[in-house]
């Protein structure tokens, strides 16, 4: 819903700036803008029936403030504040002030965090604009230092719930194990349905299962009248 919301009724205190920091130098630019008549896209907000979480357009925000305005042009979603702050990472992706690499950093680590447990990493790099290795980058720092827990499930790219377990042991120099390589060729699944269960990019997989080749060689078994891939030592 398109409408107008007085500043005062802004809630930007509920974890829902995306960005490290405001930039003083593009609220002037804006400002400057706004004195010169200039239109700006409405700012993003989530409602939850009590506060307006704004989650997209704090540089505008700041701006229209600091000419005088009382109200923002505002686009409201029903949601809660943690929808806010979920929706929030994927702000500035395609439009508005470029994110620096500090600003992704901050997006990942976040998602991680808060949603890490449930999300796959391809799922987190669509959200946010990023590639799956460095979303797997990060999960593994945190994993590391006892930030977040590793979780045997996540909700793959497609919505379902894949079972992450066997993701483990000995990494094959790509972050990610020989044992998930070696579940790929024993079902006998093709690069694009076992990236999807497992939700990450089919370039991925090819690396991995590269990288097991080069210790591995593969032969063709039939178990129980089906025709699968197999490692053999």
């Amino acid at each position: 819903m398109h409408t107008r919301i007085s500043i005062a009724d802004l809630r930007m205190d509920g974890g829902t700036q995306p960005r490290s920091e405001i930039s003083e130098d593009i609220v002037s630019e804006y400002a400057e803008d706004l004195r010169a008549g200039a239109d700006f896209p409405p700012v993003q907000v989530m409602y939850d029936g009590t506060h307006y979480w704004l989650y997209d357009g704090f540089h505008r925000v700041r701006a229209a403030g600091r000419v005088g305005r009382e109200e923002v042009g505002a686009e409201v979603h029903q949601g809660t504040k943690e929808d806010a702050q979920w929706a929030s990472l994927a702000a500035n992706k395609r439009h508005g002030l470029r994110r620096d690499e500090k600003d992704k950093r901050r997006a990942i680590k976040r998602a991680l965090k808060g949603w890490g447990t449930d999300k796959s990493d391809n799922q987190i790099a669509q959200h946010i604009g990023c590639s799956d290795r460095t979303v797997g980058k990060y999960r593994r720092e945190l994993e590391s230092t006892s930030q977040i827990t590793k979780s045997t499930e996540r909700e793959g790219a497609d919505g379902r719930t894949i079972d992450t377990s066997n993701i483990g042991g000995t990494e094959n120099g790509n972050g990610v194990s020989d044992t998930a390589t070696e579940r790929y060729d024993r079902n006998g699944q093709s690069l694009k349905s076992y990236a999807e269960r497992v939700g990450v990019e089919k370039q991925s997989i090819t690396q991995w299962r590269n990288a097991a080749r080069g210790a591995k060689r593969f032969t063709r078994v039939n178990l129980s009248g089906q025709s699968v891939t197999a490692l053999q030592e």
